[in-house]
């Protein structure tokens, strides 16, 4: 029997020992890729008698990077973070690539997880051609997500979503470096959002997306006219050279979309 054929009633840590045992990966590997001190630090994990109400969310970000990619076939970031805040019993079938097959509504997005992204900060060594005077820009990998969330329940059917840890405190107090934010691509935004704006037709050295983590102000047909607060500096980018722009999920929103 291999984890994805555990009966529901099984513990968090029967879960885990089983997730443990089709990787082949030993327990001393896991706690170091997963940024424990020893495996000690993690042992506690893996045992039969562990079984708290749900994966604590902290835990299975650290499990996620040591587990996910190992096996065959493939752990995935799901197998993981359906044992956290999912009873088991509603958390529907799922086939050997952890695709839930319960019936849904056509078009819903039913994965249970959106992928995190990083900031790279370019410490003023850049290609740019047009810099907006006194603005902080950030390079971004859209191919390379460095960890993996639980949606929030009220967003559970949303599709398209990705979180992002900010790499800087040019929108402190409203964001700080180490802060997560949650984006969606699809809803245009309007003035007084937060927004994260792709620059057109540029890539750093390494490959990197340009982007501006800005409060939008005003636009029209020609520009945007946008703020970032630490050091307080507004500017405008010439629409011509945004290739898309994606909104800032506020905590109303998180709560009540």
């Amino acid at each position: 029997m291999d984890f994805w054929e555990l009966p529901t009633d099984a513990t968090v840590g029967s879960h885990l020992l089983a997730i443990k045992a089709h990787t082949g990966r030993s327990l001393a590997e896991i706690a170091k890729d997963a940024g424990y001190a020893g495996r000690s630090s993690a042992q506690a994990f893996f045992r039969e008698d562990y079984n708290p109400p749900s994966l604590p969310l902290e835990v299975a970000n650290r499990l996620i990077p040591a587990l996910s990619g190992h096996g065959d076939p493939t752990v995935q970031p799901e197998d993981i973070m359906r044992l956290v805040n999912i009873p088991f019993e509603e958390a529907g079938s799922q086939n050997r690539q952890g695709v839930t097959t319960t019936d849904t509504a056509p078009g819903k997005d039913t994965s249970p997880t959106i992928p995190v992204y990083s900031q790279s900060i370019f410490n003023g060594e850049t290609e740019f051609k047009r810099w907006p005077m006194g603005s902080v820009i950030s390079g971004l990998d859209l191919d390379s997500p460095i960890d993996w969330f639980f949606k929030p329940r009220p967003l559970s059917f949303t599709s398209g979503l990705y979180g992002l840890y900010v790499g800087h405190d040019s929108m402190a107090p409203r964001y700080e470096s180490g802060d997560v934010i949650l984006l969606d691509p699809r809803r245009p935004a309007k003035a007084g959002e937060d927004v994260l704006i792709f620059l057109k037709h540029q890539t750093t050295r390494g490959g990197l997306r340009p982007v501006i983590l800005a409060r939008l102000i005003a636009r029209d047909v020609q520009k945007l006219d946008l703020e970032q607060f630490n050091p307080s500096v507004k500017f405008d980018l010439r629409l011509m050279d945004v290739a898309r722009i994606h909104r800032v999920f506020n905590t109303v929103e998180l709560l009540f979309p």
